[in-house]
């Protein structure tokens, strides 16, 4: 049986069925709350809403991690690969370095698809008194994509303060922001359905559901620079921090509030920009040099 499932529904317990309607209504709410489910025929303890905020906690910094650590490995790639291409070099090598960087490359926009899954996640499980109700979190689960989750939070979020003007915090339309115009959030939907297919033996040529034909999905092409992934991040990272900061806040009608909202909103306006004028050759200059030195070092050795 698969953790989370139970094998015995609370009405199918025989010895509930003699009890007042009062008192199983009582045990009702308390078996919901404490959560036991079995694994084998032994019973065990759901995980509480703030256990599992915590895990979703530790997962998002391993995320961040791994993002690190991939990002400083396709630099370093890049900075190869851009100092053969300065010095017209044209060999296996240059030609092996840009497999390996689109490689590392598409790794990181799977782990950073992942991330944003968790942050979701995360923001979902806020024990807030001013965070989702059972019945809110139950009505996001139940959208089918992260795309479709992402933005039945947003609108719920939104709805819970319904007095707001969301397109006016301090001149500045926030309902505007995640109207998604740049298709952020569906680039990062179809990184995720590709990262999901790699569980079924698929990498850099995926199939459809039906495994009959091949599909052709564009995001990866349209983020195939390390540069513009990792502003990315940081883009993604602000619209979470926006939707945080609206779930958690428990008196919306403060000047401290909306000056939050304000500078994330600019801060968000401006990596637009720089997502934009980015590029790999200029994101790579230090990297460049520093094999250009090594390669000098050992000529001379």
């Amino acid at each position: 049986m698969e953790v989370g499932q139970s094998n015995t529904k609370f009405d199918d317990l025989r010895w509930v069925r003699t009890l007042p309607s009062e008192r199983v209504l009582i045990l009702r709410k308390l078996f919901r709350r404490v959560g036991f489910f079995s694994i084998g025929g032994k019973k065990m303890q759901r995980l509480s809403k703030e256990n599992i905020y915590q895990i979703y906690t530790e997962n998002i910094r391993y995320a961040n991690y791994q993002l690190e650590v991939i990002r400083c490995q396709a630099r370093q790639l890049a900075g190869e690969y851009y100092w053969y291409i300065s010095k017209g070099k044209e060999s296996q090598i240059r030609r092996e370095l840009i497999n390996e960087l689109k490689a590392v490359t598409n790794l990181y926009a799977y782990i950073l698809g992942n991330r944003f899954e968790l942050q979701l996640m995360k923001i979902l499980h806020e024990s807030s008194s001013a965070a989702f109700s059972e019945t809110e979190l139950e009505n996001i689960k139940k959208k089918g994509t992260i795309y479709d989750k992402w933005f039945e939070c947003i609108h719920v979020s939104f709805a819970k303060s319904k007095c707001i003007d969301w397109t006016d915090i301090d001149g500045i339309n926030l309902l505007e922001l995640f109207q998604d115009q740049k298709n952020y959030l569906k680039d990062f939907q179809e990184i995720i359905t590709m990262r999901n297919r790699l569980a079924h033996g698929q990498w850099s040529t995926q199939l459809n559901s039906n495994g009959t034909q091949e599909i052709t999905l564009n995001a990866l092409d349209k983020y195939n620079d390390i540069s513009k992934l990792v502003l990315l991040s940081k883009k993604l990272d602000i619209m979470v921090q926006i939707v945080e900061t609206i779930v958690v806040y428990k008196d919306k009608y403060t000047k401290k509030f909306k000056e939050k909202l304000s500078h994330l909103i600019e801060e968000s306006r401006i990596n637009d920009c720089r997502i934009e004028k980015s590029s790999l050759s200029t994101y790579v200059k230090r990297e460049v040099k520093v094999f250009d030195k090594k390669k000098s070092q050992k000529k001379f050795l």
